[in-house]
């Protein structure tokens, strides 16, 4: 049941016929039977709150305090410092910081410096460059595939 190849047709467009390229796009899917797994414990950056190793989303409504969050979280990781609740720090590691929102000068550096985290450990991923060309940082074009 793994490795069934796919064709992706072409999706519907406004463009008259003669206009639309009609080549077709082979995929490949990987499909596993849940059964098959091997089942396993999670590792956690954060106990109980945040897994290691997956991208966790913060949302909220506007003004919530998120990016403070999100900083926080960031300081305690590059630290290594025990968590508020008391349990127990990560061993220190470096941070990848993906924002659309806060400048790094005015904003970000100084929040990170505020929460006593390690700026050495922090990296902000601000811009992506495709064939020479600025583009929208997203995770499936700016980060590599395993």
């Amino acid at each position: 049941m793994s490795g069934l190849e796919f064709e992706i047709l072409p999706s519907e467009s406004s463009q008259p016929e003669s206009e639309l390229k009609t080549e077709l796009t082979p995929r490949a899917y990987l499909l596993t039977r849940l059964a098959d797994v091997k089942l396993e414990r999670p590792l956690w950056l954060r106990p109980g709150h945040i897994p290691k190793g997956k991208i966790v989303l913060i949302d909220g409504d506007l003004a919530t305090d998120k990016s403070t969050l999100a900083l926080d979280i960031a300081a305690h990781v590059t630290t290594g410092t025990v968590w508020p609740d008391g349990s127990a720090g990560c061993d220190p590691a470096n941070v990848l910081l993906l924002t659309a929102e806060d400048g790094l000068a005015d904003t970000v550096s100084p929040r990170i410096r505020a929460a006593q985290g390690d700026a050495s450990k922090m990296f902000a991923l601000s811009e992506v460059f495709k064939d020479g060309k600025e583009v929208a940082i997203t995770l499936t074009d700016a980060l590599p595939q395993r």
